[in-house]
């Protein structure tokens, strides 16, 4: 009888000394209970205030100098426009006066050359040829006003075909 009491205390022992050895293994908590007091300590609450008032303050000055800029910006803009207008009108004023130069030009020019048509061919009494055109005309023919400055004059007909002129046809 001995080995079967042996063999019902066996496992009971193995069972009291296992046990807690498991359980202390096996389990993360500890058998006291600790109590946490859970304190909220508000910290950096002036700081905080302060960073945000600054902040707001840095906010307005950055819309201040926002607009500033715009401002700056639209002065040079227009600035840019008035001299771009100014440009303008000097280009125009100096075309101005280039084409009243050169209309004055054109005018002394033709001054000397008023001459033009100052000599009527069939007016002279003489033979006269052109030295542009090579073409000479007698008395009594249909004449024509031309340039005294392109006038040859001839003594005979013969004078003028051996100088290389024609006659005027009308």
């Amino acid at each position: 009888m001995k080995s079967k009491k042996i063999k019902h205390i066996l496992p009971s022992l193995l069972m009291l000394v296992g046990l807690p050895i498991a359980l202390t293994a096996c389990g993360s908590e500890t058998t006291t209970t600790q109590q946490q007091n859970v304190k909220i300590k508000k910290v950096g609450v002036k700081r905080l205030a302060q960073a945000q008032s600054k902040r707001d303050t840095l906010d307005r000055e950055k819309k201040d100098k926002e607009k500033e800029y715009q401002k700056l910006q639209d002065q040079l803009t227009e600035q840019k426009d008035q001299e771009k207008k100014e440009k303008e009108q000097q280009k125009q004023e100096e075309n101005k006066q280039q084409k009243q130069q050169s209309v004055a030009q054109e005018q002394s020019n033709t001054a000397p050359s008023s001459n033009k048509g100052d000599l009527n061919t069939a007016a002279t009494g003489q033979i006269v040829g052109n030295s542009r055109s090579h073409i000479y005309h007698v008395p009594g023919q249909a004449g024509y006003n031309m340039s005294s400055k392109n006038a040859v004059y001839f003594d005979s007909e013969q004078e003028a075909i051996a100088a290389g002129y024609r006659k005027a046809l009308r």
